[in-house]
Formats: structure tokens, C-alpha cells, sequence
């Protein structure tokens, strides 16, 4: 179900991959974790290696707190004390109130920035795909070798990610609803 309803993506994921010279990936939400469907891999020396069924945690990666971020907020309180914020590195979030403010600035900016919470030396971009009615259904990321993740870098890599995000919403709103 999910191949033939994100093949539309796949053409956007591709070009944001050739635009950016990053890989990118695309998500959809498991329970407490993400599972990457599709992507498409760097073609530098030093990338970030592309992973079809990678499972990852949603709080401390780019496109796990898209998914929490626009999640209502008794669902995600309950999220959290169900699942708290485990440190995977010395860059984990983890502090209750600090993740909370890095979601609300997720909202605000319309990309979500994860910068060695989950793997050092990893800085990752994400951004939502909305169907018909502004629900998150997936998520899509370019991850990027840190040395390369400036404050420049990143916002200029959060301006395509969110783009090529809003451009999927549209084509699976246009084709599907």
C-alpha cells in the first residue's frame, strides 16, 4: 500500500537528493518509531548511508519529531511517559522542557534540525507530508556528515527539504483525495 501510494513521492525525494548532494530519505510513523520506505543515497566520498527499513526512535531524529511535533498534545505528553527521552549521545536531548521548545521551533520554521542526537557526526533535516486534511502521514530528511552542517548549510538544506515536502502533500493531494 504504501509503494504505490508514495511512488508519486519518489520523484521529489530524487530531485531533492540531486538538488541538496545530501541523502534523502522518506518516513512513515510505526508506534514509537520511524521506518524509512524509500530514499536516495549521496553521491559524495562522505555521506550518510541510505537505510530501506531502518527503524529509528522518534525523539532524538529529524523526522521523528516532525511526526511528534505535530502530534496533539495530550497524545504526545503520553507519548513521553510512555517512552521519556533516552540519550543515544553526549547531543540527546533530553531534558523534558528543552525538547518541547525545540519542537514548538520545529513548528515555527516548518523543518525539524537534528544535529548528533541520535548518531555523531549525523546532522539530519526533516520536514512533514501532509494529506487532505494537514495531518502528518510521512516525513521526509536529508542527512548530512556534521562537517558539512553549518548554521548556513543547514537552513539552506531546511528551506528544500521543507519544499520538496510541501510539493509531495500536493501531488498526493491532487492524485489521491
Amino acid at each position: 500500500l504504501y509503494e504505490r501510494f508514495f511512488s508519486k513521492a519518489y520523484p521529489f525525494l530524487e530531485k531533492c537528493a540531486e538538488v541538496t548532494g545530501e541523502t534523502t530519505n522518506i518516513f512513515i510513523r510505526d508506534e514509537e518509531e520511524a521506518v524509512c520506505i524509500k530514499g536516495y543515497e549521496s553521491k559524495q566520498t562522505l555521506r550518510a548511508y541510505l537505510m530501506i527499513g531502518r527503524r529509528i526512535p522518534l525523539t532524538c531524529t529529524a523526522v521523528g519529531k516532525i511526526f511528534l511535533a505535530y502530534m496533539n498534545s495530550n497524545d504526545l505528553k503520553i507519548f513521553l511517559q510512555i517512552n521519556g527521552l533516552k540519550k543515544y549521545t553526549p547531543y540527546t536531548i533530553t531534558d523534558e522542557k528543552l525538547f518541547y521548545e525545540e519542537l514548538k521551533a520545529t513548528i515555527k520554521r516548518g523543518y525539524s534540525i537534528e544535529k548528533e542526537e541520535f548518531e555523531e557526526m549525523i546532522t539530519a533535516i526533516g520536514a512533514p507530508i501532509l494529506d487532505n486534511k494537514g495531518n502528518v502521514i510521512a516525513a521526509i530528511s536529508t542527512i548530512v556528515p556534521s562537517v558539512r552542517a553549518d548554521e548556513k548549510r543547514i537552513q539552506e538544506l531546511g528551506y528544500i527539504v521543507k519544499q520538496t515536502a510541501a510539493e509531495i502533500s500536493e501531488t498526493l493531494y491532487n492524485v489521491f483525495y
